[in-house]
């Protein structure tokens, strides 16, 4: 091993200066374009997973509901939130919940039997699995006839309701962050 003297000592501090002021002079002359990353979830929408989703207090059909939510200001649009699974209707209730918490629900999801009766089918067309339901007490029932869509209702329960009821709705949309100009006048300003 061999040991330097004090009079090296000074010379190793001034090579070590030069080289991070040359390091420094090569970062002021490159050009760095910094890109702030993109929030998951257009404004007002919250994150669950893959999903974005929002609750609107606008009351509409079902129908309209489908069109607003499509409407969404994401590439692709969005669609009425479909709960397929446990998580998902679990954090659709707590955001249901922390808007009212006595609320009696009434918000359209997407899931509806409006092309067979008793068929119940997501906006994205597949089935319903029977084994993730949340149905309240007898539902679906269909007990007035043309209950073809789904609502959250009382206790935050899955019932069938008319489609030209008029209800809150919620939206989902992916997250991507990727936000679209808002049409004027659009429920979902």
């Amino acid at each position: 091993m061999t040991q330097q003297n004090d009079s090296q000592v000074p010379g190793i501090f001034d090579e070590i200066l030069q080289m991070l002021k040359s390091v420094e002079g090569n970062i002021k002359n490159q050009t760095c374009t910094a890109t702030a990353q993109r929030p998951p979830c257009p404004p007002g929408y919250n994150q669950y997973l893959h999903h974005c989703f929002k609750l609107f207090e606008t009351r509409i059909t079902f129908m309209e509901a489908a069109a607003a939510c499509a409407r969404a200001r994401v590439p692709g649009g969005g669609t009425l939130a479909m709960p397929q699974d446990r998580g998902t209707n679990g954090f659709l209730v707590s955001l249901i919940n922390a808007k009212d918490r006595y609320s009696s629900g009434d918000y359209w999801f997407g899931l509806h039997d409006r092309n067979e009766e008793g068929k119940w089918e997501w906006m994205d067309g597949k089935a319903l699995n029977s084994g993730i339901s949340m149905w309240g007490m007898d539902q679906p029932n269909d007990i007035r006839g043309g209950e073809d869509c789904a609502s959250y209702g009382w206790k935050n329960l899955w019932y069938d309701t008319g489609c030209s009821r008029k209800n809150r709705f919620i939206c989902q949309v992916l997250s991507s962050g990727l936000l679209l100009p808002s049409p004027e006048g659009s429920v979902l300003s």
